[in-house]
């Protein structure tokens, strides 16, 4: 249930702010960890949008990365943004 509300404010705030048409999204596991990947382009903004943003979404975000434990990175690879919300597998 987190991840699903994590994943579901993510893309909403991806779309929002980052003004973005297309947003590919992994979900996957490395080393005993679910990793949930979101790709996009977007030229206008430079700082990754969890920690740009101070509203109710980011606080949702959070939140919900508190309750599963989970980190988070981010890198720029051929123009693309990646956004990798990380935590251990539960069960």
């Amino acid at each position: 249930h987190q991840m699903f509300r994590l994943t579901q404010e993510m893309l909403a705030n991806i779309f929002t702010h980052a003004k973005v048409e297309r947003v590919t999204m992994h979900v996957y596991e490395e080393d005993d960890l679910v990793m949930l990947n979101f790709t996009y382009q977007s030229s206008w903004m430079r700082i990754p949008l969890i920690t740009r943003l101070h509203g109710r979404g980011t606080f949702i975000i959070k939140e919900r990365m508190r309750l599963l434990d989970a980190k988070y990175k981010k890198y720029y690879e051929d123009g693309y943004k990646h956004e990798i919300i990380y935590f251990p597998q539960q069960g």
